[in-house]
């Protein structure tokens, strides 16, 4: 390898499929078994629409190498519109801290990012988040959806659960609206570092556990059991969340597009249907398990 190769910034390809929002978790399967290495959905009303089309979203695949890109171009190619980008350095990694300004969330919840000083009311819950390459800053409607309803349903001594954590802003959300203690898991060894950096950043570390033991691995019930994925996922982890309910306990589901609620509703038949909240093409499921 040359010098001038040596210190040429790096290459990140990444693969765009554009499809109808009724295919988007299809489309992200066949991603997935191309080999990407994480997906990123846009749409019309992400930070980043990503060209995305009416009514459509842009799902952005960051693959290994350039060939892995092309190859999944072509696999996917026959029934979806596919580009191949790649991004030149590391600049566009911290490209979004340019649209997480503080936001309010419900009447209390003050979220903030950890570079900028909000206006604050002496009622505020502030949570100063910096979610590094973690998901959850508040801005996507199914982290909204879920924090609402945390605002609505936590109260004080709660013991919450937190599946799939990343920035860990919901388990976060919950100790300081009043919980008393929160778990948070997640697959990614990089979303457990940040939802720590945060907790740590918040003063409520002392009253976390996070990790990335699997749901199916936990023990015991919780008075709040949240979960923001991807439909299919929640609809594999069904048995696993219910049983992490404690009685009159609730489960909040988030990450659904709308139009997937009826099927994963009947996945938690074990549980009693409380509330279905939408914002856009996002839904929640809000379910109770009987005292």
């Amino acid at each position: 390898m040359s010098d001038h190769d040596q210190d040429a910034p790096p290459r990140h390809p990444q693969l765009h499929v554009f499809a109808a929002s009724e295919d988007a978790e299809l489309a992200a399967d066949a991603l997935w078994e191309a080999g990407a290495r994480g997906i990123e959905e846009r749409d019309a009303t992400t930070m980043e629409h990503g060209d995305a089309p009416p009514g459509g979203v842009c799902l952005v695949a960051a693959f290994a190498s350039e060939q892995d890109a092309h190859d999944a171009a072509d696999a996917l190619g026959e029934r979806w519109r596919c580009q191949v980008h790649v991004l030149q350095g590391d600049a566009w990694l911290d490209a979004w801290k340019a649209y997480f300004k503080p936001q309010r969330i419900g009447t209390r919840l003050l979220v903030t990012p950890s570079w900028l000083q909000p206006d604050t009311r002496g009622a505020d819950a502030v949570l100063v988040l910096d979610p590094d390459r973690a998901f959850g800053t508040g801005t996507h409607q199914s982290t909204r959806l879920a924090l609402h309803a945390i605002e609505a349903h936590v109260q004080a001594g709660h013991r919450v659960l937190d599946v799939g954590c990343g920035s860990g802003i919901l388990a976060i959300a919950s100790l300081l609206l009043g919980a008393q203690h929160a778990v948070a898991i997640d697959v990614e060894l990089d979303a457990t570092r940040v939802a720590r950096e945060n907790a740590e950043r918040n003063a409520v570390l002392d009253r976390m556990d996070i990790g990335t033991t699997p749901v199916e691995q936990i023990t015991g019930q919780y008075d709040l059991v949240l979960a923001n994925i991807e439909a299919h996922t929640l609809t594999a982890m069904a048995d696993a969340l219910c049983a992490r309910v404690a009685p009159g306990g609730l489960l909040v589901l988030s990450g659904v597009l709308d139009g997937q609620q009826d099927a994963l509703a009947a996945r938690f038949d074990a549980l009693s249907l409380l509330d279905v909240p939408h914002e856009d093409d996002w839904v929640a499921l809000l379910l109770r398990r009987p005292a």
